[in-house]
């Protein structure tokens, strides 16, 4: 019998691959199973590789997630609750410098231009109150 070597995480069940991997311990309580198997729908050793490491490359990743989720934020008493209870400003709000921009007449020389069909605004020699 000659013994082919499978790729990494795979076995053959009725020449088709399928992918296998433990969970990990640390992650056993996400799962409902300590074995993920998923079939990669493939007879094709070079196919059943690509997905394997695809598949192997993308739970790397969710686990990764998982346990940084988990742990706590080193220095996280040094963390301020609100970033805007530290932030002094003398710029104007946005409403304020809407309403700045409105009242000049400069405002009203660019609607002109853009608009010039509209009656209701004021000509440039009209004094804007």
């Amino acid at each position: 019998m000659v013994d082919k070597k499978h790729p990494q995480y795979t076995y053959i069940k009725n020449s088709f691959f399928y992918f296998s991997r433990a969970v990990p311990f640390d992650l056993r309580n996400y799962y409902s199973t300590n074995r993920i198997v998923i079939s990669l729908r493939t007879k094709s050793s070079q196919k059943a590789q690509i997905a394997s490491k695809n598949i192997s490359s993308k739970l790397e990743d969710y686990w990764l997630g998982l346990r940084l989720k988990s742990i706590s934020v080193p220095a996280s008493k040094k963390l301020v609750t609100s970033v805007t209870d530290n932030v002094f400003s003398n710029a104007p709000t946005i409403t304020e410098a809407q309403d700045s921009y409105l009242s000049t007449s400069c405002c009203w020389v660019l609607i002109q231009v853009y608009l010039p069909t509209y009656s209701i605004i004021p000509k440039l020699d009209q004094k804007i109150n």
